[in-house]
C-alpha cells in the first residue's frame, strides 16, 4: 500500500508565517533618541544562497514574509545599564547567601529557600531555551514579529509603531513593549543603519523588492500587485535610489503615472544621476551650489533632486563638485549628511 504523504492545505501555506498582533502600541512613549523608519544606505543584498530552512541568516523571504533565524545570543537579555548593575548585584548576593542559609542553624528554613531559587533559575532556563524564537516581517499587513523576554511568547507589533535605537557599538535594538529598558537585538549586518534600511525597504510595499536574487521570483508579482493598487505613494523616506528592478517596469510606471494628473507630484522613477541619460545636467561646484551656506554644503553626502513629474534622481558629493539640472528644469532639493 502506498504511504499518504500529508499535505498542507492552501490557507496553512498562505498563513504559515502570519502572527496576530499581541499590542499595537507602546504603554507610553520611549523617551531615547530612536532611529527613524527610513533608508539611510543601500541594503544588504539578499542572495538566494541564504535563504534556506539550514541557513544561519535567513529562514523564508518571498515578496510578503521574511523570516530571519534569531540565535539566543541575540534573543537575550540587553539591558540598560541601571539593570546590567542590578543583575549583576542580583546573582553576586544570590552566591554569597546561599553557603550561609545552608548553615546548621538555618538548615531548616535555608535549605528551602536554596532550592526553590535553584528552581526558579532552571524554570527560567527551560522555558527561555524551549520558547521558539522568531523574527517575521510581514510585508503586505505591515507587521514585525520579534523575541519576547526570555520564555515569554514573541511580540507583534504594527510596523509603524516600533521605536528602533542603536546602542554604543552600533547594533540595531527594537524596543519591547511591555519592557521598555529591555531591548530585542535584531543585529544582522553589525550596522544599524544598514540593517535599518534592509527592513524598511523591504516593508515599504509601496516600493519594488529589495535587490538581490532572493526576491527575483517574485517582483513580477509584486509589481503586479502595486500596479493594480495604482502605484501608490512610498511609506517611508528613502536616502537612496529605489528603482524598479527594469527599464520596462519604470517605463510601465511612468506611463500609468503621467496619465493620472493629480499623481504627477508621487515618486515615479527613483535613480542614481546616469550621465547617459542626463546629458544636458551641468558642473558646478559645492559652494556655488550652496551659496547661502558653503559651510553647510561639503557635509552633504547624498543629494536628492525631485522634479515636477514625481521623478528622484540621487547625486552623490564625493568630489567637491557636483551635476546639477540646468535651469530650464523645475526641481526641488533635499540634502542628506
Amino acid at each position: 500500500m502506498a504511504r499518504k504523504v500529508r499535505t498542507l492545505p492552501i490557507m496553512e501555506l498562505k498563513d504559515h508565517w502570519n502572527r496576530p498582533i499581541t499590542h499595537h502600541k507602546y504603554r507610553k512613549e520611549y523617551e531615547s533618541s530612536s532611529l527613524s523608519r527610513e533608508i539611510y544606505t543601500d541594503p544588504k543584498f539578499l542572495s538566494i544562497g541564504h535563504v534556506s530552512p539550514k541557513s544561519k541568516s535567513v529562514l523564508y523571504a518571498d515578496d510578503k514574509y521574511l523570516c530571519r533565524h534569531i540565535s539566543k545570543d541575540q534573543s537575550l537579555l540587553y539591558f540598560k545599564s541601571p539593570f546590567n548593575a542590578a543583575l549583576f548585584v542580583f546573582i553576586f548576593v544570590s552566591l554569597i547567601l546561599a553557603p550561609i542559609l545552608t548553615r546548621k542553624e538555618l538548615m531548616g528554613v535555608g535549605v528551602y529557600i536554596y532550592y526553590f531559587y535553584i528552581f526558579v533559575i532552571c524554570l527560567g532556563s527551560l522555558g527561555y531555551y524551549l520558547r521558539k524564537k522568531e523574527f517575521i516581517l510581514n510585508r503586505i499587513d505591515g507587521t514585525i514579529t520579534f523575541p519576547g523576554w526570555l520564555w515569554m511568547k514573541n511580540h507583534t507589533m504594527p510596523f509603524s509603531e516600533v521605536t528602533f535605537i542603536r546602542d554604543e557599538k552600533f547594533a540595531l535594538l527594537i524596543i519591547r513593549p511591555l519592557h521598555p529598558l529591555i531591548m530585542a537585538n535584531i543585529n544582522f549586518s553589525f550596522d544599524c543603519f544598514k540593517d535599518i534600511s534592509s527592513i524598511v525597504w523591504y516593508m515599504d510595499k509601496n516600493r519594488p523588492l529589495p535587490p538581490g536574487s532572493a526576491f527575483d521570483p517574485y517582483r513580477q508579482e509584486d509589481f503586479d500587485r502595486r500596479r493594480i493598487d495604482g502605484f501608490p505613494p512610498p511609506l517611508y523616506e528613502s536616502y537612496v535610489p529605489t528603482p524598479e528592478p527594469s527599464r520596462e517596469h519604470e517605463k510601465e510606471k511612468m506611463h500609468y503615472l503621467k496619465m493620472d494628473i493629480g499623481r504627477k507630484n508621487d515618486e515615479i522613477i527613483s535613480r542614481w544621476y546616469d550621465s547617459n541619460l542626463d546629458t544636458d545636467w551641468v558642473l558646478i561646484s559645492i559652494e556655488d551650489f550652496f551659496k547661502e551656506n558653503k559651510d553647510w554644503g561639503e557635509y552633504v553626502n547624498t543629494l536628492k533632486f525631485i522634479f515636477e513629474d514625481g521623478t528622484r534622481v540621487y547625486y552623490k558629493n564625493d568630489r567637491g563638485s557636483i551635476m546639477i539640472p540646468p535651469d530650464t528644469m523645475k526641481y526641488d532639493f533635499i540634502g542628506y549628511f
